[in-house]
């Protein structure tokens, strides 16, 4: 219990500064709307908000918190009486324990892409695949961070496939996944074996 200080007498009180780290590991989820009105996009309600509000709301979150993002999804109106998907719940766990173990096989212990190397990445990943990769960061402006997020995707996406490699598929739709929405084709080249197209005007 402190007591006041007697006339004239000096109190010095000390503090303590300890820091305490917690090892944990978390999925991190956000959502926002994609305008101030929260009706872009949609084929049922009019968006009443101008270009220049919807590019002030987007900026509102910061490029570096994006590239700390693995996954950017935009999510439309569901019709409940769509028919239900054909892969249960219990076939797609079921594919992720198999891609656990091709993932705990290949670095040799209980660890999966999240927490892999850049070097570990890349064994699976094809020159030409990494030259169309950092092409594309080139034309757009993606981060290092961002590119290896793309070949974590890329990687997990082909493990849940069964593939021992990186395929193109699966680099196109990391790509996607991370809002690079564009008309994406893989054809022969004699420059690098391999191209890839994207419009950018489908970035959003």
């Amino acid at each position: 219990m402190l007591r006041q200080p007697l006339e004239n007498e000096k109190v010095t009180i000390s503090r303590v500064h300890s820091t305490v780290t917690y090892p944990a590991k978390f999925i991190f989820l956000a959502a926002m709307n994609p305008c101030p009105c929260g009706y872009l996009g949609s084929d049922r309600h009019y968006c009443t908000c101008s270009e220049k509000q919807i590019k002030n709301y987007k900026t509102r979150i910061s490029g570096p918190i994006l590239d700390r993002m693995d996954i950017l999804l935009t999510l439309n109106p569901v019709s409940l009486n769509k028919p239900k998907l054909s892969e249960t719940s219990d076939t797609l766990r079921n594919r992720i324990e198999k891609a656990r173990e091709y993932q705990y096989e290949r670095y040799g212990k209980e660890r999966c892409n999240g927490s892999a190397s850049m070097e570990e990445l890349t064994n699976s990943i094809t020159t030409s695949q990494l030259e169309i990769l950092q092409s594309i960061s080139i034309k757009l402006g993606l981060s290092n961070r961002v590119q290896m997020k793309i070949i974590r995707l890329a990687r997990t996406i082909s493990d849940l496939a069964g593939e021992k490699n990186i395929t193109d598929e699966a680099l196109a739709e990391a790509m996607s996944l991370r809002k690079i929405k564009a008309n994406t084709t893989f054809r022969k080249s004699s420059m690098i074996g391999e191209s890839l197209q994207i419009q950018q005007k489908g970035l959003q």
